[in-house]
C-alpha cells in the first residue's frame, strides 16, 4: 500500500503542474448548499430572487416542502419516510423554481431528492423502498419540469441509524448486500426514468469512506465485508441504473478542510480514481470513470464566522483569513470538473429578512460579503472570467486607477520597454512601434513579450489588447526556480467590432491568477506570419485587478528587515469585525521560532486595563465604589501620613486607579513574587509626598493596592474574580497570571538592540519572562498577565 500512496503523491505533483495554472476555466459553476436554501421554501425565496443578482453563484440546492391532499406535511428533509408524493403537493415550489431557473444565479440548481432517514428502513421492506423510489422519481420529475439541472443526494447518517450497515436482524451478508444493490438500482432507476439526463450531485459518493478505511486497506473487498458496509453495494446499484446521458457529481464533502498548500484536492482526484475500483463491480468500472465528475467543496463559515479552537476554524494566511479562503477556493475550483459547491450556515448571499423557520442566526441581515469582503469578486471572476476582467477594467479606467504595466504612450521606432520580442531564426521579421500601435511583420514564428516580477500569490491580472492580422496564441507563463507553469489565453475571445472601429480588429482578454511559489510572470502574444504579412496591436495592456493581502504587513515588514524589531503580531479590525492578522519576524531569534498566532506575550502594564474592567464589574454589582475610602477594605490605610502636613482626606479607590494617590512612585512588582496584600501594607506604611487627588504620579503599587481592596470587596482572590467576570465570558482561555508548560513554550523572548544586533534583554522587567521561577508566582494587577494576543485580544475585540 505504501507504494500505491507514493504513486498517488508523485502523480498528484505531476497533475498539479498541469492543473495549477493561472486562470479560472470558463464554464464551471459554483452551487450553494446551506441553511439559506435548506430552511427557506423556494416559494419564499422567489419573492426576493432579484436580490441575488450579481452575487456570483450559478445555482443552489433547494429543498421542497408541500402538503398532501389529506393534510400530511412532506418535504425533502423527510423524503424517505414520507407517504407517496404528488406533484400537486409542491405546486407553489414548482412555479417558484421555474422562475428562478431563468436567472443566471440559479440556472444550475438542484432539487434535493434523497436524504438519510431518521428511522432505519429494513432492506427487506419492498413497500417502503417502492415508496422511496416513487418519491425520488417525483423529485427528479419536479426538477426537470422546473428547469433544474438535476437532483442532489445527502446520505449522511445524522441520526446514527446505520442505514448502510448490516445490523442484527438483517439477512446474512451476501443476501443483504444483494438487497442493498437492488435498492440503489430501484431508487435511481426511478430518478433517471423521470430525468434521463439529470446531473446528480452527491455530498458523498464513494468519498464517504475515503478516510475511514478503504484508502489504507490492503484488501478493500474483505474490509467491506468485515465492516458490514452496505454503501458500496448501494452505489453499485446506482451505477447499474445510471444511463450514459446522465452524470454523477462526487461532492467530496470530506474536502471541507482540504488545503491548497498540500494539494489536497488534486491528491483526492487520484485517490477517487484508484482506491475504490476494487469495490466496483467490473461492469460498472468504465461507467464510473466516464460518468463521475469531481466537485470540491468550500465551507464558508470556516473562514469567517468560526472562532479559533473550533474543528473547522481556518486562520489567516499572509495576514488574512480571506486570503486563506481565496487560495483554497482557487484550488478547489480548478480541481473540480464542472461544478464545485459552497456550503454556508450562519449567513446568506442576499440581504432580506428570512422567516422564523430559517435557522440562520442572522436571518439574512448579514450577508457573506459583509464578513468576507471580496467574496463576490472571487465568485464572479471564476464564473465569467473575461466578462469580469472587462467590467473591472472599465471601472478602474473610469476612476482613473487603471495602471498599465505596459506603456501606452511611446515614440515610433523600436519596441518600448519593458516590451521585448522573440522569434525563430528560420524566418526573422521586424517588430516595432508606429502611430501608437505595435506591429510585427514577416515573423515566421515569434511574439511580443514582457516579464512581471512585482507580483504575489493570489494577485489577479487582466491581459487585454486588440489585434488585427495574423495572430497566434497568447501565453502567460509563470517561472520559479526549478519549473514553470503555462496558461494559454486564446485570441478567439472576441467582441463584435464597435461602431467606428475598422473591421478585422479583435479584442483578446484573459483573466490571470498568480499561483503560489512563482518568481515572475511572462506574457507573450504570439504570431505566425508569411513573408510581408503584418500584425497590428493596439491598447496593449496588462493590469493588476485585485490583490488579496494585508497592506499592514507591507508597512510593518521593513522594521523586521532592518533589524529594528525581532518580531510582531498586528491585528486590524474593520467596522464589520473582519480581522486582518499579520505575524512577522521571530518569537525566538536564537531558535528560529517564528512569530505565530499562538505566540504568548507578557503584556506588562496593559494588565492595568484588566484591573479597571474587573473593578467596574464589581461596581456594577454594588460591591465597591470608586468613592469608597480604601480603609473600608484595607484598614491599614486609615492612618497614612503626608510629608506636607496632615492629610486633607483619606485615600479613596478612585485615587488608586487614577494614579493620583500623592505617592512618590511605585516599587517594582514585575517580578511577581510579592502578594497583593503585602504590597498594599508596604504602601500604607509610607508617607505620601503630596495630598491625595492633587497630583498625577504613575505607579504600580497603587494599582496592586486597588486589586487588594477589590479582593476584600468581592470576597475572593483577584485572579479568580477576573477569570469569572472577564476572561471566561470573553473566551480568553490563554490569558493568565500562571502560564502552564505549553504556554511557556509559546512565550515570546525579549531582545535589545543597544550596542549592536539583537541580544536577549536582561533588565528587571524581563525577569517576568524567566521560567522556571525560583519563587512562588503572585498575581500583579499592575503588570503580571500573559495573553495570546490574536485570540484573546483580537477575536474577543472583534466579537
Amino acid at each position: 500500500m505504501k507504494s500505491v500512496k507514493g504513486f498517488i503523491v508523485v502523480t498528484a505533483a505531476m497533475l498539479f503542474s498541469m492543473l495549477a495554472v493561472a486562470a479560472p476555466r470558463q464554464g464551471k459553476k459554483c452551487v450553494v448548499v446551506g441553511w439559506e436554501f435548506i430552511y427557506t421554501p423556494p416559494s419564499e425565496i422567489v419573492k426576493h430572487a432579484e436580490k441575488y443578482s450579481g452575487c456570483g453563484i450559478s445555482g443552489a440546492d433547494f429543498y421542497l416542502r408541500g402538503k398532501l391532499s389529506d393534510g400530511t406535511q412532506v418535504s425533502s428533509h423527510t423524503i424517505m419516510a414520507d407517504p407517496k408524493w404528488t406533484r400537486e403537493a409542491f405546486a407553489a415550489d414548482i412555479e417558484a423554481l421555474k422562475k428562478m431557473s431563468e436567472m443566471p444565479e440559479f440556472s444550475h440548481s438542484f432539487v434535493h431528492a434523497f436524504r438519510c432517514p431518521r428511522k432505519r428502513i429494513a432492506w427487506t421492506d419492498d413497500a417502503a423502498w417502492s415508496r422511496i423510489a416513487h418519491n425520488a422519481g417525483m423529485a427528479a420529475a419536479i426538477a426537470k419540469e422546473s428547469g433544474m439541472v438535476g437532483v442532489s443526494v445527502d446520505n449522511e447518517d445524522y441520526s446514527s441509524i446505520k442505514q448502510f450497515k448490516r445490523i442484527d436482524g438483517d439477512p446474512e451478508w451476501r443476501e443483504v448486500k444483494t438487497l442493498a444493490r437492488r435498492r440503489g438500482r430501484e431508487v435511481f432507476s426511478a430518478v433517471f426514468a423521470a430525468f434521463p439526463d439529470a446531473v446528480t450531485q452527491w455530498a458523498r459518493f464513494f468519498s464517504d469512506k475515503l478516510w475511514n478505511y478503504y484508502y489504507n486497506a490492503a484488501d478493500p473487498v474483505a474490509l467491506m465485508e468485515s465492516s458490514q458496509d452496505l454503501w458500496p453495494s448501494f452505489l453499485n446499484g446506482v451505477l447499474d441504473a445510471l444511463p450514459m446521458t446522465a452524470r454523477i457529481v462526487e461532492g467530496e464533502e470530506t474536502g471541507y478542510r482540504y488545503e491548497a498548500e498540500h494539494m489536497d484536492c488534486y491528491v483526492a482526484r487520484l485517490r477517487n480514481q484508484t482506491c475504490f475500483m476494487p469495490l466496483l463491480e467490473p461492469e460498472n468500472r468504465d461507467k464510473y470513470r466516464l460518468r463521475v465528475d469531481m466537485a470540491f467543496p468550500i465551507y464558508l463559515d470556516r473562514y469567517s464566522t468560526h472562532k479559533p479552537g473550533g474543528r473547522y476554524f481556518a486562520g489567516p494566511v499572509d495576514g488574512s483569513r480571506f486570503v486563506h479562503f481565496e487560495r483554497n477556493f482557487a484550488d478547489a475550483f480548478d480541481a473540480s470538473d464542472t461544478y464545485m459547491w459552497l456550503y454556508g450556515e450562519q449567513l446568506a448571499f442576499a440581504r432580506w429578512e428570512r422567516p422564523a423557520s430559517c435557522k440562520m442566526p442572522a436571518k439574512g441581515k448579514i450577508v457573506w460579503e459583509d464578513k468576507m469582503p471580496g467574496l463576490t469578486d472571487v465568485l464572479n471572476a471564476s464564473r465569467h472570467p473575461v466578462k469580469f476582467a472587462r467590467e473591472r477594467l472599465a471601472e478602474l479606467r473610469k476612476s482613473g486607477k487603471a495602471v498599465n504595466i505596459v506603456p501606452d504612450r511611446f515614440p515610433d521606432g523600436a519596441l518600448p520597454k519593458p516590451l521585448q520580442s522573440w522569434q525563430a531564426k528560420v524566418q526573422p521579421g521586424i517588430f516595432g512601434a508606429k502611430d501608437r500601435m505595435l506591429f510585427a511583420e514577416g515573423v515566421g514564428s515569434g511574439g511580443l513579450m514582457t516579464t512581471i516580477r512585482d507580483m504575489r500569490e493570489g494577485d489577479w491580472y487582466a491581459v487585454d489588447f486588440e489585434v488585427c492580422g495574423s495572430a497566434g496564441e497568447t501565453i502567460v507563463r509563470f517561472h520559479r526556480a526549478g519549473g514553470a507553469h503555462d496558461l494559454t489565453v486564446p485570441p478567439t475571445i472576441t467582441l463584435a467590432p464597435p461602431e467606428g472601429v475598422i473591421d478585422g480588429w479583435h479584442r483578446v482578454t484573459g483573466l490571470v491568477r498568480v499561483p503560489g511559489g512563482m518568481d515572475s510572470m511572462l506574457v507573450s502574444a504570439g504570431m505566425k506570419q508569411k513573408p510581408g504579412e503584418r500584425t497590428l496591436y493596439r491598447n496593449f495592456g496588462i493590469y493588476r485587478l485585485m490583490r488579496f493581502t494585508s497592506e499592514v504587513k507591507a508597512a510593518l515588514q521593513p522594521y523586521i528587515d532592518r533589524g529594528e524589531i525581532a518580531g510582531m503580531v498586528s491585528i486590524l479590525s474593520d467596522p464589520k469585525g473582519n480581522l486582518t492578522v499579520d505575524c512577522l519576524g521571530w518569537a525566538d531569534v536564537e531558535n528560529r521560532r517564528k512569530m505565530a498566532e499562538d505566540t504568548l506575550f507578557a503584556v506588562f502594564s496593559m494588565t492595568k486595563t484588566f484591573l479597571g474592567a474587573a473593578m467596574m464589574a464589581a461596581i456594577d454589582e454594588g460591591k465597591i465604589s470608586l468613592d469608597d475610602k480604601v480603609s473600608k477594605y484595607l484598614p491599614e490605610f486609615k492612618n497614612m501620613k503626608c510629608a506636607k502636613g496632615p492629610l486633607k482626606r483619606e485615600l479613596i479607590i478612585r485615587d488608586l486607579v487614577c494614579h493620583v494617590t500623592g505617592g512618590r512612585g511605585g516599587e517594582s512588582v514585575v517580578a511577581r513574587d510579592i502578594p497583593l496584600r503585602e504590597i498594599a501594607r508596604r504602601f500604607a506604611a509610607r508617607s505620601l509626598a503630596e495630598q491625595p487627588g492633587e497630583t498625577f504620579a504613575y505607579g504600580n503599587v497603587w494599582i496592586d493596592s486597588a486589586a487588594a481592596a477589590l479582593e476584600v470587596a468581592v470576597g475572593e482572590p483577584f485572579e479568580k474574580w477576573l477569570e469569572r467576570k472577564i476572561l471566561a465570558p470573553l473566551g480568553m482561555k490563554d490569558t493568565t497570571f500562571f502560564p502552564n508548560d505549553d504556554q511557556i513554550k509559546r512565550l515570546v523572548k525579549a531582545y535589545t538592540t543597544e550596542g549592536g544586533p539583537f541580544r536577549p534583554a536582561t533588565d528587571g522587567c524581563v525577569k517576568q519572562l524567566e521560567f522556571p521561577r525560583k519563587k512562588q508566582i503572585c498575581p500583579s494587577a499592575a503588570g503580571g498577565l500573559f495573553w495570546l494576543f490574536v485570540h484573546d485580544c483580537g477575536y474577543s475585540f472583534a466579537a
